[in-house]
């Protein structure tokens, strides 16, 4: 089976289930385990911390995998490691298989179809979104329209005209940006 972890808002509450069967309990490296639980436990600290904000699905399952990296070394943190994730963002040529306008805007994921397109479909999703938080997070430019693009979008504005107005480009644009970063 294919799902790691599942979060959602139930009647009473955020409800997660997460597989942790390998879970490791050193902060020096990931584990899918202690990755997965992590990924979850955002999701709660997201809409604890912030539960009037909505946030897009790219954004929501991209900063969960973003954060779900934390590692603790030598008294440093580190968070954004893409160890593991590059595989799914090239094709078999070694060309770059990213479409910002796709992750913004995503198909219908089939979390329960055993078809290997669809299971491909989630793993891109989830790879591209985790790229994209990573690069909005680099610098304070894109970090800040990130912010506004999310406050347009709560504010009852649509996707589109949301980040046309808070990025000032296109979906292409921002995703040749994204690809030389």
């Amino acid at each position: 089976n294919m799902v790691a972890g599942m979060f959602t808002m139930g009647r009473f509450g955020p409800v997660a289930v997460a597989n942790v069967s390998d879970y490791g309990d050193s902060l020096k490296t990931t584990n899918s385990g202690r990755h997965v639980l992590f990924h979850e436990y955002n999701h709660f600290m997201t809409h604890l911390a912030q539960p009037t904000t909505l946030h897009p699905r790219w954004y929501e399952e991209g900063i969960a995998e973003y954060w779900a990296t934390f590692k603790y070394k030598d008294q440093k943190v580190f968070i954004g490691d893409p160890t593991g994730r590059t595989h799914s963002l090239f094709n078999p040529g070694g060309g770059i298989v990213f479409d910002v306008e796709k992750v913004f805007n995503p198909p219908k994921l089939k979390f329960n179809s055993e078809f290997s397109n669809d299971k491909q479909e989630i793993i891109n999703f989830y790879t591209q979104s985790f790229f994209l938080v990573h690069f909005l997070n680099s610098s304070n430019e894109l970090s800040a329209a990130t912010s506004q693009y999310l406050a347009l979008l709560n504010s009852g504005m649509t996707e589109d005209r949301a980040f046309q107005t808070a990025f000032n480009m296109t979906y292409k644009e921002l995703e040749s940006k994204a690809e030389k970063y």
